[in-house]
Order: structure tokens, then C-alpha cells, then sequence
């Protein structure tokens, strides 16, 4: 298919993060990985700094573990350093250990707990796709599960997870602001696996009076989720479920260009939907999505996104979504989504900071304290030490973090302002 607009042009939306150091090329031949469009390996002969940037930049798209698996079930080019191997392939080991222990928590705990007690659990993103759209568990990365529950089931749904063990993190307080909303909570069980599962009660914390999410239709368009034991198509029952693929589309559409924006999106968040298309396409009502889609002025952020695959590794673009949608209406959404495609990636402490702004100076230096200073077990989640008991050592390479986020935020104000001069 041809694509007859200059709006995703996708190499301009390599990130900031590698731009210096890395060249179209290894971009290319990223693309070229993940669309299973290699026309001849003995084109590719990079240096080894070029193939370390190579994997730096796998690794930050998302997609380190599919490049090793396309390696190993094809053919990799002969000068591929062992080093860089290594590096995916523990990528791709440690992305299939996630995801077994995320979906054995999944089933073997939380969908008997939640059963039993008549609430529905539904999974969305990563945690439900994996399994059911990708080659193998390794090839996509999960840093969480994501679920979603209805707003009246949440204070019983959090007191669920307190019993089994779940402590409700507060590490970085989220607090509404202009144009944001609360929209979920997250909770932290570190044995018998680090794990954290953010629990939803909205698509995005995006609050815009133009999109006009019916979050009853999205609780309504479900199926069980990997065949979980005892629920059928149509149970209403509690449990685990899941989106219908075309729901599953719709919400990794927002997530993708409402939510995070697709200027702050990896490549993986884009290969969600490539995968999505190519393998569930036929399972979709195409105008029945459009009206649902169209009926809360979110056509443009699915026509946007399944137009980027398409820049990016030439999915095939369904007709019901083969032009922009125009009108009234949707300009503001179009305006909204666009702004946010050219936008670099934020940085999280320049976030927060945003949300600090204007709050009482009590609570900013409370929000500060708590930051600095998180509790031990989202440390031990977040920086993986073993064994537990060194969680001490965590809060050095914490404020290395924070300290270098500040740094970043310093340097591009300042190659901004002279920009501007």
C-alpha cells in the first residue's frame, strides 16, 4: 500500500535518546527485522560501535527479544558480535521468565480469588496479547501487568489483593492536574515473585472533554481470558477476562496515541497492533469498530495508529480505516494526537515536577520525601537486587537515577533557549 501522506514519517521519530549515536541505516534494518522484509543479510556489515548501538536501540524500542528470535529461526548476518547476541538473548530469556511468572500468578492466585468473590478482573495490554498474537513468550517485554475493574469494584478489588499479599504502592503520588485524572492504582507483591499490577479504572489519564470514553461498553465487550478454568464465552461471572480483539484494538490505539503519544512510544507499543492486524483481522467487525470508535471521537487515534504500522512495517490498513477521519468534531482530537506524535519523549522526573507545580509547599516536600526515599519493595522491584536483604544499596542507584534525569532536563532547557536565540 501506498501511503500518500507525509504525516508518519517514521525516521523522524527516531528518539532523542540515540539520535547522536545511531544512523538510519540500523534503523532500517530494525524495521526490516520486525516486518520480515530482510531482502539480503550480506547488505548488513556493521561496525561493532554501530552494532552496539544497534542493540541499544532493541532494547529501548521494546524489541530486543523478537530480533533474537527472528535470528534464530532464520539467519543472522555473519559479523554480529557474540557480545551483542548475549545481550538479546538475555532480552528474550528474561522476557519469557517474566511473562510465565506474570500469567502463573494470573491464573493460579488472582483468578480463583476474584472468582470467588463474583468481581471481574479484566487483563489488557502485554499480559493478554503475549500468549495469543506473539511467536513466543520472549519476544515481547512486561515490566507489569496491567488490569482493569470497574470503579465501583476497586476499593474490594484492592482489599482481594491485600489478602494475597499485595501492598498498595504510593511511591510516587499521583494527583490530578490540569487536563489529567486518577486512573489507576498499583500494587507490589515481591514474593513469591517481584511483580507489580497496575489496576485500572479508565483507559488513560488523559481528561479531554473531546473523547467521550464509555467505559461501560468497554466492560461489556469481553471474553475469558487464556481459557481460564471454569468461564465460558457470555459468563458474567467473576474471574479473569479479557478484551474481544476489536476492543483489544481500540484500547491499544488510545493507550498508544492518547495516552503516552506516539512522539514518547516505542516501537513494541506499534508491533502490539502490527501483530494484532495481521493476526486477528478476520475476527473483527470493521464497521461496527468505526461506529464505536467514531461515537467517542476516537477514530482519528485508531486511524492514526494503524497508519503508523503501516509506515513502519507495511500492515496492511483495513478499508474502514483507509482515510483520516475529518470534520468538526474531530479536529480537536486530531490536534490533541498530532501535537503529541511530535513530542519527544518525556522525562518521568519532568513529569512529576509538572505535578508538583502547584501543589501546597507541605505536600511538595511529602511528594519529594516519599520519591527520595520509596519503600523497599518497589526497590527490589525496580532494581532487581538479590538477595532481598541488600534493598539498602538500591537508594544510591536511585538518586543516580533521578540525579541524571535532572541533568537531561537541564541540558535540553538549555538547548532549547539557545535554539530560541
Amino acid at each position: 500500500m501506498k501511503l500518500d501522506s507525509g504525516l508518519y514519517s517514521h525516521f523522524d521519530l527516531i528518539q532523542e535518546r540515540y539520535l547522536q549515536t545511531c544512523s538510519q541505516p540500523l534503523y532500517r534494518y530494525l524495521l526490516s527485522i520486525l516486518s520480515n522484509q530482510i531482502s539480503s543479510i550480506e547488505d548488513v556489515n556493521f561496525s561493532h560501535s554501530e552494532w552496539e548501538c544497534f542493540s541499544e536501540m532493541a532494547l529501548q524500542e521494546g524489541v530486543a527479544g523478537l530480533v533474537y528470535h527472528t535470528w534464530r529461526e532464520t539467519e543472522r548476518p555473519q559479523n554480529t558480535p557474540a557480545m551483542i547476541i548475549a545481550q538479546l538473548g538475555t532480552a528474550f530469556t528474561r522476557n519469557k521468565a517474566q511473562y510465565e511468572a506474570i500469567k502463573t500468578e494470573l491464573m493460579d492466585r488472582i483468578a480463583p480469588a476474584f472468582k470467588m468473590f463474583g468481581l471481574r478482573l479484566l487483563v489488557t495490554k502485554g499480559a493478554a496479547i503475549v500468549g495469543e498474537l506473539y511467536p513466543d513468550p520472549g519476544t515481547r517485554p512486561m515490566v507489569d501487568a496491567d488490569c482493569l475493574v470497574r470503579e465501583a469494584d476497586l476499593a474490594e478489588a484492592a482489599r482481594l489483593l491485600g489478602e494475597l499479599g499485595y501492598r498498595e504502592e504510593h511511591i510516587v503520588e499521583k494527583i490530578q492536574w490540569a487536563g489529567y485524572q486518577e486512573h489507576h492504582r498499583e500494587f507490589l507483591i515481591s514474593s513469591p515473585l517481584s511483580l507489580l499490577l497496575e489496576l485500572h479504572t479508565r483507559l488513560t489519564d488523559v481528561r479531554e472533554d473531546f473523547f467521550d470514553l464509555d467505559m461501560d461498553w468497554f466492560f461489556s465487550q469481553t471474553m475469558p481470558f487464556l481459557h481460564a478454568p471454569g468461564q465460558t464465552e457470555g459468563d458474567e461471572s467473576g474471574g479473569l477476562f479479557t478484551f474481544t480483539p476489536a476492543t483489544h484494538l481500540l484500547h491499544l490505539a488510545v493507550h498508544l496515541m492518547v495516552h503516552h503519544g506516539e512522539g514518547a512510544s516505542d516501537l513494541i507499543h506499534f508491533y502490539d497492533i502490527h501483530r494484532l492486524l495481521l493476526s486477528w483481522a478476520e475476527r473483527i467487525d470493521w464497521e461496527a469498530l468505526a461506529s464505536a470508535s467514531r461515537r467517542m471521537n476516537l477514530d482519528y487515534a485508531v486511524w492514526a495508529a494503524i497508519y503508523g504500522c503501516a509506515a513502519r512495517f507495511g500492515t496492511p490498513v483495513p478499508e474502514a480505516f483507509s482515510r483520516p477521519p475529518s470534520g468538526r468534531r474531530v479536529e480537536p482530537a486530531k490536534k490533541f494526537i498530532d501535537i503529541r506524535r511530535k513530542q519527544h519523549p518525556d522525562l518521568p522526573v519532568e513529569r512529576y515536577l509538572v505535578k508538583l507545580a502547584n501543589r501546597p509547599l507541605g505536600q511538595q516536600m511529602a511528594a519529594v520525601f516519599r520519591f527520595l526515599f520509596p519503600q523497599p519493595d518497589y526497590l527490589l522491584y525496580r532494581y532487581r537486587l538479590k538477595p532481598a536483604l541488600l534493598w539498602p544499596l538500591a537508594y544510591p542507584l536511585h538518586w543516580r537515577f533521578a540525579l541524571g534525569q535532572l541533568y537531561q532536563l537541564a541540558r535540553r532547557r538549555f538547548n532549547n533557549k539557545q535554539g530560541d536565540n
